[in-house]
């Protein structure tokens, strides 16, 4: 995901930083792994097929590590999947429409 291209308000928990309670290094390795590889996607005239490649590399493991990391934090498992889910049904469902009331 990336949230500097997101339009508009990012939820609270992601308003400070792309990586919620992840290590900052990680984060800044993700970054400049895709930077690096926009780069040189963007790039028409590269002949560096090597260099494409291990930024591609690069950024997989980047990303990994941020999602490994996210995982030990306990996001990503069922159970936080439900609780989010829970969550978000919280206050802002609507209450059902007057004519599906008896079903």
């Amino acid at each position: 995901m990336n949230l500097l291209n997101m339009p508009g308000d990012a939820p609270d928990s992601l308003a400070t930083t792309p990586c919620p309670k992840a290590d900052d290094a990680l984060c800044r390795r993700l970054a400049r792994a895709k930077l690096k590889l926009d780069r040189l996607e963007r790039d028409v005239t590269t002949k560096d097929l090597s260099a494409l490649t291990a930024a591609r590399v690069e950024f997989a493991l980047a990303a990994r590590k941020v999602a490994d990391a996210l995982v030990a934090q306990g996001l990503g498992s069922e159970d936080a999947d439900r609780n989010a889910t829970e969550a978000a049904k919280g206050p802002n469902v609507l209450p059902p429409a007057p004519w599906e009331a008896g079903r």
